[in-house]
C-alpha cells in the first residue's frame, strides 16, 4: 500500500486554493498538501484535520512553499480550502497515500530542503528512512515547465510553477532524490520528506517545521 492519487490546481490569483480531495481518499490515509504562494509570506488557515508541517520554503521574497498534512477519520469529499489575507498567484497539490502509519505525526524525522538561486538542476537531497516508507518529494519554481523527477521516482503531478514526485515502499536507510531538473532556467527549491508504514512508531512529533527535504524553484 501507498500512493493512491493526486490532484493539482493550477496558477491563479486568489486569496485561498482548493486542491480536490484525491480519488478514493479512505479513513487512516495520510494526505499531503503543498501550497505554492507568491510574492509574501503568509499566515495560512488550513481546513479542519490538517497540520502545518513544513514552510514557507523559500528562497527569494516571491515564492513560498508551505506542507500540510491530515490523516482522515472517514472518507472526505469535495475540496480542501487554504485561506490567507490578500489575494496572490498560488497553487497547490494534494497526494494521498495509504498504508501509513494510523497514530501521531507521519513523517520520519530526517528530512532535507535545499535551494539554488539560478538553474535548471535541483539540488540532490537525501534523507535518513525505514524500510517500506514512502518517499515524497515537493518541486516549485518561478517560471511554468515541466519536471524530470528524481531518479527512480514518478512524476504525480506538474502544472504551471509545482511538480511533485513519490516513491513507495523504499528499501530504507539513506534515500535519495537525484538528477530532478526544471524544462528552464530558474530558482530553485526543493524538500523531501518520508512517510511512515502502519505499524511504525511516530518519529518526528519534535522536528522543526524547516527540517524537511522541499525543493522550489522560479
Amino acid at each position: 500500500m501507498a500512493y493512491r492519487s493526486s490532484s493539482i490546481v493550477s496558477l491563479a490569483t486568489a486569496a485561498s486554493v482548493a486542491p480536490t480531495v484525491p480519488t478514493g481518499t479512505a479513513a487512516n490515509d495520510i494526505v499531503v498538501v503543498c501550497v505554492y504562494i507568491e510574492n509574501n509570506t503568509k499566515t495560512i488557515t488550513p481546513p479542519s484535520g490538517f497540520t502545518q508541517k513544513y514552510g514557507p520554503d523559500s528562497i527569494t521574497a516571491e515564492h513560498h512553499t508551505y506542507w500540510f498534512w491530515k490523516r482522515p477519520t472517514g472518507s472526505d469529499t469535495g475540496s480542501y480550502t487554504f485561506s490567507w489575507t490578500g489575494a496572490e498567484p498560488c497553487q497547490a497539490v494534494a497526494v494521498a497515500f495509504s498504508g501509513r502509519i494510523t497514530t501521531g505525526d507521519p513523517f520520519h524525522a530526517s528530512s532535507d530542503m535545499k535551494t539554488l538561486a539560478s538553474g535548471t538542476a535541483f539540488p540532490n537531497l537525501s534523507v535518513t528512512a525505514d524500510a517500506n516508507s514512502d518517499a515524497v518529494a515537493m518541486y516549485s519554481t518561478w517560471t511554468s515547465q515541466g519536471l524530470t523527477p528524481p531518479t527512480g521516482f514518478t512524476t504525480r503531478q506538474n502544472v504551471n510553477e509545482i511538480g511533485i514526485a513519490t516513491l513507495d515502499n523504499i528499501a530504507g536507510g539513506t534515500q535519495a532524490a537525484n538528477s530532478a531538473s526544471w524544462g528552464a532556467s530558474s530558482s530553485l527549491v526543493d524538500r523531501l520528506a518520508t512517510l511512515l508504514v502502519a505499524g511504525a512508531a511516530p518519529k518526528s512529533l519534535l522536528v522543526p517545521r524547516n527540517s524537511m527535504a522541499h525543493m522550489i524553484v522560479r
